[in-house]
């Protein structure tokens, strides 16, 4: 009964989201562990024999379950200290408690660890496999309806989501009028053998007295060296999620013919196309952050969760993690910001620079609202740890910090600020450390070093007998940054005359002070960051604003 026929790895769930691990042993047999569409699979082979048993990836300690089984029956399965024969095709069980557990089957920190044993027609044991359950997620209101994805494969398995009891002999669903076959089944979910329908098809899933009708879509997907073809696909409306290996990509619905079919020339030889289905939270959000970077925040707003949990818990993925940093401070940047602040060292450079540029260039000394006051004692603590760690930081993250700890920090801080002030990191003209050091100084009350940035703001762009050279350019602006995240109106006079600083070009290249002079003098003005959205002025404007300082 080889129900599967091979056409179950043409789907999948996220890997980094599986329930399962699997233990390597060395043994005198060959096993092979599959997962997708909510299924981990097992195939035994030794030397006279093939068997395979599929499970749900969810299960969790004390639940009922459905499997399914398949090979010779003189070859028997045993789970949870239950022996069925091989063949028996769907079989239901229990996962042991874990005050049932011994102590050999407790998985890494603390994980539960479900051993799967095959036994030959001795009973002797001949293959052993070992499932890591893990927490299910916690229900939502979606998740008290039954439903099917939005997207399904004929002839391939899909994941039926809902208030299952795991119990499949009890379950029944038609797909496009076809009975499905489910293959298994756990207290949230039943997979199912999808039958050969194509395109826009109704449902229906019934388990005892509950019953759900609804709609979905089935495709036929036809993957060669040469390309693929996706059928069932008139009136498509909606973008499809399809995996690669670690890529993810879109099925756009404007590129589907008149036909209902989409036809693409790539090579998908190499890892197999695989349909993307989302079922739990973190699949969701992780679904729409593979996605189009502008769709991001209306999408995680429509979902019927509240997606801010989640989106932390993707800081630290190394590819999702800087979009999960971006779209907290796009769907809610009050409860995104503290999160990124909270998360600061350990969620590394990108964080720390995503976080503190947002709080910089949205800075105001002038707004005294609670959650601003909130916000800038996490900033402080955030720029703390990120200094004190340097390891887990990087020279532009750094640099942020220091600004940050000028406009949130104190005389306190002066040992820290200075110690990274005497720091040289090779790299002429621009200084980045110590000129955020010195900044945040100044600000905070160094005389000395105010003082000595004053003196660099006097130096003049060029001699008169020479042209400004490129490095003379970017010392100015170095200079003139430095001084607007000082914020000390002692340096307007100083900044002023640089508002008639000719431009600097090297081949394709254009450095001009005059910019960073406004954006200097909107932040010492304005009370403000050179990082904000500037005030929109002329340096004409800029300049009779300088006329009348005194």
């Amino acid at each position: 009964m080889h129900f599967l026929n091979g056409r179950l790895w043409g789907v999948t769930v996220f890997g980094a989201l599986l329930a399962f691990t699997l233990y390597a042993q060395s043994t005198p047999y060959e096993l092979k562990v599959e997962t997708g569409a909510g299924l981990v699979a097992f195939t035994f082979k030794t030397g006279r024999a093939q068997a395979r048993a599929y499970f749900p990836d969810d299960l969790a300690p004390g639940e009922a379950f459905s499997a399914s089984l398949e090979g010779p029956g003189n070859y028997s399965f045993e789970f949870n200290g239950q022996a069925v024969k091989a063949n028996q095709g769907l079989v239901r069980w229990t996962v042991p408690s874990e005050r049932n557990q011994s102590a050999k089957d407790q998985g890494e920190k603390g994980q539960n660890s479900y051993p799967l044993i095959l036994k030959d027609a001795k009973g002797a044991e001949v293959g052993r496999a070992s499932l890591i359950g893990k927490k299910p997620a916690a229900p939502r209101t979606l998740d008290q309806q039954f439903r099917l994805p939005q997207f399904i494969q004929a002839g391939a398995p899909a994941p039926a989501l809902g208030p299952f009891d795991g119990d499949a002999n009890s379950t029944q669903i038609l797909v496009g009028g076809k009975p499905a076959t489910v293959v298994a089944e756990s207290r949230r979910k039943a997979i199912i053998l999808c039958p050969e329908v194509l395109g826009p098809v109704a449902y229906s899933i019934a388990k005892g007295a509950k019953k759900q009708d609804g709609e979905t879509r089935a495709l036929n997907l036809d993957v060669t060296a040469s390309g693929i073809t996706v059928a069932g696909l008139v009136g498509l409306r909606k973008d499809i999620p399809f995996s690669r290996g670690s890529e993810y990509f879109f099925l756009r619905a404007a590129n589907v013919n008149s036909q209902g079919v989409y036809t693409s020339s790539r090579n998908h030889n190499e890892e197999p196309l695989r349909l993307v289905f989302p079922q739990t939270p973190a699949d969701d959000v992780a679904l729409i952050l593979y996605g189009p970077r502008g769709e991001h925040a209306p999408q995680l707003r429509a979902l019927d969760f509240d997606p801010v949990p989640e989106l932390a818990a993707f800081l630290n993925d190394p590819d999702l993690g800087g979009d999960a940093g971006y779209a907290l401070l796009a769907i809610d940047e009050k409860r995104g910001l503290p999160v990124l602040f909270r998360s600061m060292p350990d969620t590394g450079p990108n964080i720390q620079r995503i976080g503190m540029s947002w709080f910089l260039q949205h800075y105001a000394a002038s707004d005294t609202a609670a959650t601003i006051a909130i916000d800038t004692a996490l900033a402080h603590q955030a720029a703390l740890r990120v200094l004190n760690r340097p390891q887990a930081s990087r020279t532009d993250a750094q640099e942020l910090a220091l600004y940050t700890l000028g406009f949130t920090g104190d005389k306190t801080d002066f040992p820290l600020l200075e110690k990274n002030y005497a720091y040289r990191n090779g790299w002429p003209g621009l200084k980045r450390v110590q000129d955020a050091s010195e900044a945040a100084l100044a600000r905070l009350g160094s005389r000395e070093h105010a003082a000595n940035i004053r003196a660099e703001l006097e130096l003049p762009l060029a001699s008169a007998s020479a042209m400004p050279s490129p490095g003379d350019a970017i010392r100015a602006g170095q200079s003139l940054q430095k001084a607007g995240f000082a914020g000390l109106p002692e340096f307007l006079p100083a900044i002023c005359p640089h508002l008639n600083d000719p431009a600097v070009t090297d081949i394709d290249v254009t450095w001009d002070p005059k910019l960073s002079a406004m954006s200097a003098l909107n932040a010492i003005a304005n009370h403000t960051t050179p990082l904000a959205t500037p005030v929109k002025k002329t340096v004409g404007e800029w300049q009779d604003y300088c006329r009348n300082i005194r």
